[in-house]
């Protein structure tokens, strides 16, 4: 029940903050320009609320298209998603968004086939899993599915009241290593291995617990009874359309190396020799890409903390697509949890109507390296060679489209953030902090939201505090 009431209080306030009046320019005065740095979904979002309030805005890119890490993979069969692939109902300003900009989606079907589990090479159904030979766990964890076991027992273990406690003194106890506090809190040690695949960090012993704590009650708030749609032409629609809202074209090769402000302005140097002066920066940059930017003077405090030691998950998707359903010759479904290098197989939902046989392979943390590092003539035989190891049936009739390494990709280091032991204490709260005229927007930035409303949540909130120095 308290889960519910925490999503209602996140949709609220979300409403209420856009039904505020309108922040911005002053008729009569010189329009105030600002430079948004990245035009992935925070700085779309945060140049056309800045654009909305009156503010002439510049969008530099680094790269040579739109979205960050949102990226429908439209050259490859199926245009499967390179990064983010769905949007709950919950998600009070992305739906806002998509309503206002005319973005198409469906409803995510319901899965009916289950999920396979594949333990030390073993195939077991779902529902052969709670007695199976190969279930090593302990105790009430044997019944526990392994697609959702982290999030069964980070339920079981965490101690935070509502979405801000983390904040409270009383929780920086918390503030360690997860998996010795685990296990000393009755977690076995093969939960906590099978907790490391598909992880959400480096490594349990790379993260803080309370951070684990703070995104699973933002998770709870956020998805809990939410329905989960997908985008019609996928998830790349979306920024692309508020892209087309903007009265500038979007700037892209403009790799920004420098950023150096004064009391008068900001100015932005890239690595073209191009130089951009404005009177604020919205910087969406992400911290652990953003420390080989020569930023001056220094920031300090807590901002300069995160920027300098914030770190990245590593994530990878493997997109493959079927040209028979394997799954029908070997009984179990297309879906599987594995610890193997795998980790993770998922039959996408396509569009109504269409049967696309594309498959996912999500990648997250340490296991990312063993794709990773492989040239790219070896990482699809090996990629179908391992799950052909699984899967027998599937030999022969899967086909290797292509990998999106976010870890590799110098423009992002790594799919999104998370905190390592003490690092919530020393930074967690000061890093929302602007840097002088420079605000900071990114999934890494917001206070309550995840997945795509996390960028959503932030962008509005420092384009806003922007619009009121105006």
């Amino acid at each position: 029940m308290q889960q519910h009431h925490q999503r209602r209080a996140v949709i609220a306030g979300s409403a209420a903050i856009m039904a505020t009046g309108s922040v911005g320019h002053v008729r009569g005065q010189p329009k105030p320009n600002v430079i948004v740095i990245g035009a992935g979904l925070a700085g779309l979002n945060a140049a056309l609320h800045l654009q909305d309030g009156g503010a002439r805005v510049s969008v530099l890119e680094a790269s040579s298209r739109l979205g960050g890490r949102i990226h429908t993979r439209r050259d490859l069969e199926g245009a499967p998603e390179g990064g983010a692939k769905q949007v709950h109902d919950s998600y009070t300003r992305t739906q806002a968004r998509i309503r206002e900009l005319g973005v198409g989606v469906f409803k995510r079907p319901v899965l009916t086939s289950g999920t396979a589990v594949n333990i030390g090479g073993v195939n077991v159904s779902a529902k052969e899993w709670p007695t199976a030979a190969i279930n090593k766990l302990a105790g009430d964890e044997r019944g526990l599915p392994l697609a959702t076991l982290r999030f069964q027992v980070l339920t079981k273990l965490n101690p935070l009241t509502d979405l801000q406690a983390w904040r409270q003194p009383a929780f920086q106890q918390y503030d360690v290593a997860f998996k010795p506090l685990a296990r000393s809190l009755g977690i076995s040690d093969e939960a906590l291995r099978i907790m490391e695949f598909a992880a959400t960090s480096m490594g349990l012993d790379d993260v803080s617990a309370l951070h684990l704590f703070r995104r699973h009650k933002q998770s709870q708030a956020a998805e809990f009874g939410s329905t989960a749609r997908f985008f019609t032409g996928g998830t790349s629609s979306l920024p692309d359309a508020i892209a087309s809202k903007l009265t500038t074209s979007v700037l892209f090769g403009k790799q920004v190396k420098g950023i150096t402000q004064s009391k008068s302005g900001v100015e932005v140097r890239c690595a073209d020799g191009t130089t951009h002066t404005a009177d604020f920066v919205m910087c969406t940059i992400p911290f652990p890409v953003l420390r080989d930017v020569a930023l001056d003077p220094a920031p300090s405090g807590g901002v300069g903390l995160a920027i300098r030691a914030l770190p990245a998950v590593h994530a990878t998707h493997i997109h493959l697509i079927a040209r028979a359903p394997f799954w029908h010759d070997d009984g179990f479904p297309p879906t599987m949890f594995t610890d193997s290098p795998l980790e993770m197989v998922s039959k996408l939902f396509d569009e109504p109507g269409h049967e696309s046989g594309s498959l996912l392979l999500e990648l997250r943390g340490r296991g990312c390296a063993r794709f990773d590092s492989l040239p790219e003539a070896d990482k699809g035989p090996a990629i179908l060679t391992e799950l052909a190891r699984l899967r027998p049936a599937s030999k022969g009739k899967v086909d290797y489209l292509g990998i999106d390494s976010w870890a590799t990709n110098p423009l992002f280091k790594g799919g999104y953030h998370y905190f390592r032991p003490g690092q919530v204490t020393a930074f967690g709260a000061a890093m929302f902090s602007p840097w002088g005229r420079v605000h900071f927007a990114g999934e890494h930035l917001a206070e309550i939201g995840v997945g795509l409303e996390a960028a959503m949540e932030s962008s509005e909130r420092e384009a806003r505090a922007i619009l009121t120095k105006f």
